[in-house]
């Protein structure tokens, strides 16, 4: 006959065995269904609403827009401007906050927009004002120096491609906002293109009234041979000391 500790460790093991399986057969994270969503026709239509001055669906649309693509500095900027023209200080703010802490650099622009008329006479909304101007000056004045560097390039050479052959060399220079890695694809489209398809990447940002978000900087090319980076390092040091020779001069 088994003792009653002896059936309380059976039961107890009984217990542990169900709460492992129940742990097995269940996920314990439910992953929800993904939702695929065209943020640029969302921007689109908000647009349009905006420009017929059916501010109430912008409103709509820019923020649904938002909802998918929370860094966008043009989606909040603009659901800002919308709010403002209908009077809403306080939603104003909130996403004229957002726009730049989502890095817009264009305050100028912001002072001027006759989109906040409405509102920059009330007193939350001018403080709002005032906050982004402190944190607009705290990030200093840009300017630039003459410095060499490495840039980037993609290059294609044609599938029988000979070494003793001369081929003709096609530069394919991307449109603003573009880059050297999308440019290159045209080359897919030619019909067995016997040329050499270069395609550099622009050297500044598309503009400077949006911070660069996408990508981070480094001082050292990463991810290549050794020899590249040694390549790299003295224009590197150019580059900060004419940095340093350029304020002083200034």
């Amino acid at each position: 006959m088994k003792t009653p500790a002896a059936i309380f460790r059976i039961i107890l093991f009984a217990l542990i065995l169900i709460s492992l399986s129940s742990c097995i057969s269940k996920p314990i994270i439910e992953v929800q269904g993904f939702k695929k969503v065209d943020v640029i026709q969302l921007r689109r239509e908000a647009g349009q609403a905006y420009a017929v001055k059916n501010y109430q669906k912008a409103v709509q649309l820019y923020g649904e827009a938002l909802t998918y693509n929370q860094d966008d500095v043009t989606i909040a900027y603009n659901l800002a401007c919308c709010y403002a023209v209908l009077g809403d200080a306080k939603n104003a703010a909130i996403y004229v906050t957002q726009a730049f802490g989502n890095g817009l650099r264009n305050f100028e622009h912001f002072q001027n927009d006759s989109d906040f008329d409405n509102v920059r006479k009330n007193s939350g909304f001018s403080k709002t004002i005032i906050d982004v101007r402190k944190n607009f000056e705290s990030i200093g004045e840009l300017k630039y120096v003459e410095s060499r560097s490495l840039q980037p390039y993609r290059i294609r050479i044609p599938n029988n491609y000979d070494p003793k052959k001369s081929y003709p060399l096609l530069i394919g220079m991307h449109g603003m906002g573009g880059n050297a890695d999308g440019f290159i694809a045209i080359y897919d489209e030619l019909e067995a293109p016997q040329i050499i398809y270069v395609t550099p990447e622009g050297q500044y940002r598309r503009t400077n009234d949006i911070a660069p978000q996408w990508y981070t900087r480094s001082w050292a090319i990463t991810n290549q041979d050794q020899q590249l980076t040694l390549q790299a390092d003295p224009l590197v040091a150019e580059y900060i000391l004419n940095t340093i020779q350029k304020v002083s001069q200034d």
